[in-house]
Formats: C-alpha cells, sequence, structure tokens
C-alpha cells in the first residue's frame, strides 16, 4: 500500500501543472460569489461606527443585524464559514445527508463544481495512463473524451447516494430508535449515534472507491460499458478488499493530516489588520491548494493499485478469455 502511495505521489509531481489549472479553475468557481457575498458586507458596514468596531475585530451585534436584514446569498453567511468551521460544516452536511437542503444557488455551485472534476478525472487519468505531463490543450481533449462516461459513472454513484440516505441511514435510526427506547445510559445511545454515522461514512466511502476505480477501468481498458466497467472494479475490490481498502484509509489518514495542521494554523474570523487579513487568506487558499493535490493523490495512487490488480487477475485467468474481448463481444450482440 506504501509503494502505491509513493507511487501515486509521483504522479502528482508529473501533473504538477494539472494541479494548478485544476486550483485555477476552483478560484475562479468561487469567484464570483465570494464577491457578491463581499459587496452585501461591505453594504452593512457603510455604518461608520460600527465599521470602526469591526475594525476592532469580529464584532457579534454586527452580525445580528446583519443576519436580520440579510438576504441571498448574504443568508448563509456565519462566522463558522470562515476557517476550519467551513470544512467541518461540510463534513456535518455529507455524513448527514444535508448536503443539498441549503440555499439553492450554493447547491447549484456545489453541482457545477462535481461536474468540473469529473471533466478533470478523465484527463488526469489519461495522463496516468500515457506516463507523460499532459499540455493543456490535452488535458482538456482527454477530459471532454471521457465526460460523457464519467457522468454516468456519477449518476449511478449519486443513486448509491440517495439509496444510502433515502433508505440505509432512515432505516438504522428506526432500528436504533426501537432498541434504545428504553435505554437510560446516555454512553449506548452515544456509541449506537456514533456507529451509526461511522456505517454512513464507509458506505460513502464505499461508493467513493467503486466510482473512483470504475473511472480507471473505464480509461486504463478503453471501456465504453459503464455496467461492464463497474463490474469488473467492484469484482477487483471484493477480490482484494484489504489492499484496495488499505490504500483508501492511507489517504485518507494523509487527507485528515492536512485538516488537523489547517485546524491549528488556521485564524479564523478574528482579524483586526491587513496582514492578518492576507495570512487568512493565503493559509486557507494554501489549505485549498492541499485540497486539489489530495484528489489527485487519491486518482494516481488508485490507478497504481488497479494497474497492478490488473496484472495479477490476468495472470490469474490467463486461460480464460480476455475481459476486452468479452465486452467487445457482448457490445456486438447487443449492437
Amino acid at each position: 500500500m506504501l509503494q502505491h502511495l509513493k507511487r501515486g505521489l509521483h504522479r502528482t509531481i508529473i501533473c504538477r501543472e494539472a494541479v494548478i489549472w485544476l486550483y485555477l479553475t476552483n478560484l475562479i468557481l468561487v469567484l464570483v460569489p465570494t464577491l457578491l457575498l463581499f459587496g452585501e458586507i461591505e453594504e452593512s458596514l457603510t455604518n461608520r461606527v460600527m465599521a470602526e468596531e469591526m475594525s476592532k475585530g469580529y464584532d457579534d451585534i454586527w452580525f445580528k443585524e446583519f443576519s436580520a436584514e440579510a438576504k441571498g446569498l448574504g443568508s448563509t453567511f456565519d462566522p463558522t464559514v470562515t476557517g476550519i468551521g467551513a470544512i467541518l460544516n461540510s463534513l456535518d452536511s455529507q455524513l448527514s445527508g444535508q448536503l443539498f437542503l441549503t440555499y439553492l444557488p450554493i447547491v447549484a455551485l456545489a453541482c457545477l463544481y462535481a461536474l468540473f472534476w469529473i471533466f478533470a478525472s478523465g484527463g488526469l487519468l489519461q495522463a496516468f495512463n500515457r506516463n507523460a505531463p499532459p499540455s493543456f490543450a490535452s488535458f482538456v481533449s482527454d477530459s471532454g473524451a471521457f465526460f460523457g462516461r464519467f457522468f454516468r459513472i456519477t449518476v449511478l454513484a449519486a443513486v448509491g447516494y440517495a439509496l444510502v440516505f433515502g433508505i440505509l441511514k432512515p432505516g438504522v435510526e428506526d432500528l436504533l430508535a426501537y432498541l434504545l427506547r428504553e435505554e437510560i445510559d446516555e454512553r449506548i445511545v452515544f456509541a449506537c449515534t456514533l456507529g451509526k454515522y461511522l456505517l454512513v461514512a464507509l458506505s460513502l466511502a464505499a461508493l467513493s472507491m467503486l466510482s473512483d476505480y470504475t473511472k480507471i477501468s473505464t480509461v486504463v481498458e478503453s471501456r465504453h460499458s459503464i455496467l461492464l466497467a463497474m463490474l469488473r472494479s467492484l469484482r477487483l475490490c471484493l477480490a482484494q478488499f484489504r489492499s484496495v481498502a488499505g490504500l483508501y484509509l492511507m489517504l485518507t489518514l494523509v487527507g485528515l493530516l492536512l485538516l488537523l495542521i489547517y485546524s491549528i494554523v488556521a485564524p479564523g474570523a478574528s482579524q483586526q489588520s491587513w496582514p492578518g487579513v492576507i495570512l487568512a487568506l493565503a493559509l486557507g487558499q494554501a489549505y485549498i491548494i492541499s485540497r486539489v493535490w489530495l484528489r489527485v493523490l487519491y486518482l494516481g495512487s488508485q490507478f497504481e493499485l488497479f494497474r497492478e490488480l490488473q496484472n495479477l487477475d490476468r495472470q490469474g485467468d490467463g486461460n480464460e478469455p480476455s475481459i476486452e474481448k468479452t465486452e467487445s463481444a457482448e457490445t456486438g450482440i447487443i449492437a
């Protein structure tokens, strides 16, 4: 697992220019809503006395007045969207299934961001497959070539997401409510609640892994049938579950380490000077770059593991028809 992580790290170095392109695109996506929110906050500080108070640090009186009058994007603003709070809010939304139950333009922006990553994944994986740094033109071309197939994979993953929060999570909650109806020990209740969220997190991780390996299979084996690519990936994941899950856990720990570092250095909303504001902005952008890099590291490491598992699978099935021939035959029958 560690060797796949190292090779994945090497992939991120090869594609370092792509990491910069992805970061800049991410910055452009959030620039418009940021400017709109800036305008609303600036307008609320036309009161000179209030502006002077805010220049000394965060003022809760101003926030209460702003919240009472805020409309549109401003209604989503609160102190927790700065620093580590924004990341924790996002994690809470994902684990609670409330990700799409927020202000509609924010949901639209999140969907646009997801489409952006669906698009970019094709360019990244094809660059890994060629083992060469991509040019901007080839990156965009490869991303476009795989976008349709990757979009269908994401739709299937979204169905799984809906099943987790539409059936699995409510079912577990109903079961726990029945089992704990007479329980008075808060420790047991807490442990069961923690177990519920752990089950949800593991289910989402499994969906993420299956989606990623399906995309990798699509690129590496030049597949056009998404269902066959997904079955192929599922077979590999089940057959080599320890390796697949171990690598995913290792990558997740890297992500948690980055989050821990940012939580320590993130200054929050208490800046009182321009140097402090600039430092807070720089640290926030550094973390965003690290998140982009981490996503590329996920794909690169999983790509390396898939290639190894692919070779092992071919050696084990040496007497059987190749998957590529099987897919071609089945595609011909369907046609």
